[in-house]
């Protein structure tokens, strides 16, 4: 029987998920630090779960009472979820009693055994949605606004460009961004101190929708033949006990959640800091990596970008956007 051992501690839900996935146990035992977490909604009820102190006698006591259980079984460990010392404690198990250990990242695994160390690439195991809610977030799905998202984008298709995603903010009430009589045309509606709207109308098609819209759509088409199947508009999510938050767009890179975020929060007063600070807020408790939409300049400007690595945010231009 193939049994896998996984550490876990302070929320890695990925890794451990990843490490299920990849060696399909028939057994799974998760050696855990205290918590308040539902460890059976998170990692099925068909697990059994040990709780250990973060101290090397607790750790090394339970490996052995699990080896010593399994001593006809093919036992394995996965590292990747614990604290430092939970993962150095395993390692050195399982380098003493000759056991296979693991290591998981986003796009790679880390395998110690007998033979030394072996690092190998892994596929993206999880779909979006899979990704997301292995981190404890519930999905709410909006189907209005999903289907005139996908209109748009059958009505814009290769028409929009970064140069008229630039233009935008500065154009004026009323000017066209693209006139193409009979087959499409953008028109911005910026009357004075009013949100900035985009009145798109084509054939047999009329909608005003949000600036910010037109943006998320423009990116998501420059992006979604790189990642077809993997990459998503317009999510929210909520966790239990929390409010609901907004995706603008979402792709999976090397395993790995990216999230762009095209629009800051217009409720939040202050600079640059304090944008990036509700960012990341917004999205703590997801293993993602966030880039915040910003103008060329204000996205190349020292301080911001200064201020935005304390958050282990990346800001992007438009432009750079079929990069990601």
């Amino acid at each position: 029987m193939r049994v896998l051992v996984s550490f876990f501690s302070d929320q890695h839900f990925l890794p451990v998920h990843q490490g299920i996935k990849h060696l399909a146990p028939e057994k799974h035992i998760v050696l855990h630090l205290e918590t308040p977490i539902n460890l059976a909604k998170r990692f099925g009820a068909e697990a059994s779960f040990q709780t250990v102190a973060n101290a090397e006698d607790s750790i090394i006591n339970a490996l052995n009472e699990i080896f010593a259980a399994h001593q006809n079984d093919e036992l394995h460990l996965n590292l990747s979820g614990g604290t430092d010392l939970m993962q150095l404690c395993g390692l050195h198990f399982a380098r003493r009693t000759n056991l296979k250990a693991y290591r998981f990242e986003p796009n790679a695994v880390t395998r110690f055994d007998e033979n030394g160390v072996a690092k190998s690439d892994l596929p993206s195991f999880f779909t979006i949605e899979e990704y997301i809610k292995l981190h404890g977030f519930r999905i709410i799905k909006n189907s209005e606004e999903l289907a005139t998202a996908q209109k748009l984008m059958g009505a814009l298709s290769g028409y929009l460009t970064a140069t008229h995603i630039q233009k935008l903010n500065s154009a004026a009430d009323k000017e066209f961004l693209v006139r193409m009589p009979g087959r499409l045309e953008i028109q911005i509606d910026a009357p004075e101190g009013a949100e900035r709207k985009v009145a798109i109308k084509t054939s047999g098609f009329q909608k005003l929708v949000s600036a910010e819209s037109l943006v998320e759509i423009f990116m998501y088409q420059q992006l979604q033949p790189k990642y077809k199947g993997a990459i998503q508009l317009a999510l929210r999510i909520v966790r239990e006990g929390g409010s609901p938050r907004d995706i603008d767009l979402a792709f999976l890179k090397d395993g790995l959640l990216h999230i762009i975020v095209s629009r800051g929060n217009p409720n939040i007063r202050g600079g640059i800091f304090e944008q990036l600070f509700a960012i990341h807020q917004r999205f703590e408790g997801l293993t993602a990596k966030i880039h915040f939409l910003m103008k060329e300049s204000s996205a190349t400007n020292p301080n911001n970008l200064k201020r935005a690595k304390l958050f282990g945010i990346e800001l992007v231009s438009i432009d750079q956007i079929g990069s990601l």
